[in-house]
């Protein structure tokens, strides 16, 4: 069974720790469409991507916070558009714990073009 292609990571050693997202596929992959100041404002920027551009992907996604709107490129140069519902730490755990919550939408078929919801 094939593992993950995102993988959460903490970064405990930063002040304050933060969570990262890396990609299992050895290219770089992620590009951040940008942070929004509220919920809403993710969810109309995450709609309202309907395709990927010439982006200058990045190793990872860094830091990730919650109302943020990422695109994803696979190994197989498929495409996603991904929105931060939340991003969590938990100092208090040992090791450090950390969770995200995302939405997203998966382009299976190598187009730039996202589907209709």
């Amino acid at each position: 069974m094939p593992g993950p292609d995102v993988l959460v990571y903490v970064n405990p050693g930063t002040s304050p720790a933060s969570l990262t997202l890396q990609a299992n596929n050895l290219n770089p992959s992620f590009y951040k469409i940008g942070d929004n100041p509220d919920a809403q404002s993710a969810i109309t920027v995450f709609n309202d991507l309907k395709t990927v551009g010439t982006y200058n992907w990045a190793e990872m996604a860094d830091p990730v916070t919650a109302n943020q709107v990422w695109a994803y490129r696979t190994g197989t140069n498929c495409y996603a558009k991904i929105r931060i519902i939340s991003a969590v730490i938990d100092t208090t755990k040992n090791p450090v714990f950390g969770e995200c919550t995302f939405e997203w939408v998966y382009q299976p078929d190598g187009s730039t073009t996202f589907p209709a919801r």
